[in-house]
């Protein structure tokens, strides 16, 4: 009595089970092969079939004609009389031949030796949210592709409307960012070309600057070599003009000294004056001494004739010695104007040489200040020289760095007309080729 009410319950529990799966989902029996035994209204209504219409039918009148040709449907009931459980979503042909999609469970009922009897399929219908995900599969593709102009317009499910919602929206940012990107890629565009072209200007004019600079490096080479020469010139002139002034000092001397000797000679041509006038008056006194005794001698007779004989030569010789001393006097007079006149010579050379000393000496003085500016100036010039090898240097710097930055620039437009490009590629609302849209209702 126990057992029996304990079964009954049992088979009152399976019942109440089988009544809520008979109300909540589609079912359908087969035989192990396949054939249809029995189904329940949901499943009639959902396949759109009566049940006169499919009992005895086999499953493949729910199949397209690809499905039945699949080599994996030929072991699919062989598979199920084995007693494998299979299940998963699966497109079906409803009697007008429309595709739905089931989730379906396929589940081998065994009897009680173990073998299979028939088997039981469990399913849900679930087209409305597989051609719903099917839309937002597309959607995404076409979004992944760059069309940024697809909105889901509208939907069957409240869950789907959150998704529709939610990918609207995520498309409508999308696209304000890559018009955004767009807009900064055309201004970041122009600024590239306007940097290349300013690079390629600073270039141009750094390169001919380093000409500039190059000729005047070679100018002013030309100049420090002058300015050397010069220096060197000047140099051996004021050498020269040293030995001058050392010359010319030289001759003052000697000209010093002429005067002096010639101040000798004057002094002695006074002394030698003086005694020839000392020797007219020895002669002149001699002849009178001579006169008195050839008087003495006439007065003597014969006896004073050899004294007379005498104080006759001595007459003659006192003669002929004033007449000397006289010679000898013009001679010395002669020889005074003479030696005044050469000492004035050499009193007028000796001022001359005086002058040309000092005149020497400023020469010298002049030529060791051209010397010393030369020098000064090839000090200089050197430093100028040094500050334009260091001006050649930075401006050859620059037209490298010019370069360079053009070549950047060059590369940083490529970059931004590949980006352009990248860009473009995405199918905008008023973009070329873009269909109009109403992008108001995102929502």
């Amino acid at each position: 009595m126990f057992r029996r009410s304990k079964a009954n319950k049992s088979d009152l529990d399976n019942a109440a089970v089988m009544q809520a799966v008979n109300r909540s989902q589609a079912m359908i029996s087969f035989d192990p092969a396949g054939y249809i035994l029995d189904a329940n209204d949901n499943f009639l209504t959902t396949m759109g079939y009566a049940l006169d219409e499919i009992v005895g039918q086999h499953h493949q009148i729910f199949l397209s004609q690809a499905q039945r040709a699949d080599p994996d449907y030929q072991t699919f009931w062989s598979q199920l009389a084995e007693g494998q459980l299979t299940a998963g979503d699966v497109a079906r042909q409803t009697k007008s031949g429309d595709t739905i999609w089931i989730t379906a469970a396929y589940a081998p009922v065994f009897d009680a030796t173990g073998q299979v009897e028939r088997v039981i399929k469990l399913a849900t219908d679930i087209t409305v949210k597989k051609v719903e995900h099917d839309i937002l599969i597309d959607h995404l593709n076409a979004l992944a592709k760059g069309d940024l102009t697809v909105l889901i317009p509208k939907a069957q499910t409240e869950d789907f409307e959150k998704v529709r919602k939610t990918f609207n929206k995520m498309a409508s940012g999308l696209q304000m960012m890559v018009d955004a990107i767009v807009d900064e890629a055309a201004v970041l565009k122009q600024t590239s070309i306007a940097v290349q072209a300013s690079s390629a200007s600073l270039a141009t004019y750094a390169k001919d600057n380093a000409a500039i600079l190059e000729k005047s490096k070679h100018a002013l080479s030309d100049i420090g070599r002058e300015i050397v020469e010069s220096q060197q010139a000047a140099g051996r002139l004021e050498q020269q003009a040293q030995n001058t002034a050392r010359k010319s000092s030289d001759g003052e001397a000697i000209v010093t000294s002429t005067a002096q000797a010639i101040d000798r000679l004057e002094d002695m041509a006074n002394r030698v004056s003086k005694t020839t006038t000392v020797i007219e008056s020895f002669a002149f006194q001699t002849n009178l001494l001579s006169l008195n005794a050839a008087v003495e001698a006439a007065r003597a007779g014969d006896a004073g004739k050899g004294f007379a004989v005498v104080a006759s030569e001595v007459q003659n010789l006192a003669m002929r010695s004033g007449e000397a001393s006289k010679e000898i006097a013009e001679l010395t007079r002669k020889s005074e104007v003479e030696v005044a006149s050469g000492l004035r010579y050499v009193k007028q050379a000796s001022d001359a040489l005086r002058e040309i000393s000092r005149a020497v000496a400023l020469v010298v003085d002049e030529i060791a200040t051209i010397s010393r500016a030369a020098q000064a100036q090839t000090q200089e010039l050197a430093a100028v020289e040094k500050s334009v090898d260091d001006l050649d240097h930075t401006v050859s710097q620059i037209e490298h760095a010019s370069k360079q930055g053009a070549q950047n620039a060059a590369a940083m437009l490529q970059g931004v007309e590949n980006f352009d490009r990248l860009v473009s590629s995405f199918l905008r609302p008023n973009s070329e080729g873009a269909p109009a849209a109403d992008h108001q209702n995102t929502g």
